[in-house]
């Protein structure tokens, strides 16, 4: 967590990664969803939060279920090109 604080988002994603190979807990798989949502990579996004959804307790399914819809409701939503 001490690397999300310091803004380090690829290297807390690539702690997080590792550590769920180690132990797939649905926590660490909500918090990778989020930071691959950073990332803009909607796909493994949705793929991680799917895993929080079936396998997370209430609070974890409530949270999955939002971010999957935000992400679903950000992807219809024509961003501005740069």
């Amino acid at each position: 967590y001490l690397e999300l604080q310091q803004k380090n988002t690829a290297t807390a994603l690539n702690y997080f990664l590792k550590a769920f190979s180690m132990n797939a807990d649905p926590q660490l798989a909500v918090q990778i969803g989020y930071l691959y949502a950073q990332n803009s990579n909607r796909e493994a996004a949705l793929s991680y939060f799917n895993y929080g959804l079936t396998h997370g307790d209430d609070r974890l399914k409530k949270k999955s279920v939002e971010a999957m819809a935000f992400l679903q409701k950000s992807s219809l939503v024509e961003r501005p090109k740069q």
